[in-house]
């Protein structure tokens, strides 16, 4: 009996010390480095590719093409893409004026385009949480002009974690009483033709089909696709 105690009472302080370690950030390194090694092992295999797409912009642009970047570049993007039928088309760029010609014929084609997701941000740091919501007091976003002809807005916040690496991203902010989803998340909802998004927090077993697997965080990971795909 006094083996079994004694064996019980070791279980629960090595669990204790776990937690504790874990709950100090001690583990994280490990943690990261046994993440990224099951993502390189174990990669699920690809699925089928949705058609959307997210446009960013570089310094190499102006370089490559011979023409500086600007609003009538983005116009004719938005043309072609819709030519390839992208199904839903997201910016990672701001559009903060609205006062010439260019832009203005950009603004009638996104609306036009009914597809389109501009983004948010929050560049105030996101430390404390609502559920899954991370509040914040302030967010930077396209003018109204900009934002009131797109289909929707998403956020582009991100959480790098201690090696700079970013792994996961939150789920949702929010900003007042409005609520803004990741904008890969608010893209896959407007092309499924959902009303709301659906999420699960993750256990043993693989959400359902449809159900965003939520960290109890209020994070989601991002699945690191190889070069390939």
């Amino acid at each position: 009996m006094k083996g079994i105690l004694a064996r019980i009472l070791y279980s629960l302080l090595l669990a204790l010390s776990v937690v504790f370690f874990f709950q100090k950030g001690y583990l994280e390194k490990a943690e990261l480095v046994f993440y990224d090694w099951r993502l390189s092992r174990f990669a699920e295999e690809s699925s089928p590719v949705a058609p959307m797409v997210i446009v960013g912009a570089t310094e190499n642009f102006q370089m490559k093409t011979g023409q500086p970047l600007s609003r009538k570049s983005y116009d004719l993007l938005l043309s072609k893409l819709e030519k390839g039928n992208a199904g839903v088309i997201g910016f990672d760029i701001f559009f903060p004026h609205a006062d010439d010609t260019d832009t203005a014929n950009l603004i009638s084609s996104i609306k036009r385009s009914e597809k389109v997701v501009l983004p948010v941000f929050s560049p105030v740091k996101l430390e404390n949480r609502n559920g899954i919501f991370y509040p914040t007091s302030e967010i930077r976003s396209s003018s109204d002009q900009f934002n009131s002809a797109a289909a929707s807005l998403g956020h582009i916040n991100v959480f790098p974690d201690r090696d700079q690496v970013v792994r996961k991203i939150p789920a949702f902010i929010q900003h007042g009483k409005t609520k803004f989803p990741q904008i890969s998340l608010e893209m896959a909802r407007i092309y499924q033709g959902k009303e709301n998004l659906i999420f699960r927090h993750p256990r043993l077993i693989r959400p359902p089909a449809g159900n965003i697997p939520v960290n109890l965080d209020g994070t989601i990971y991002i699945r690191m696709l190889s070069q390939n795909e």
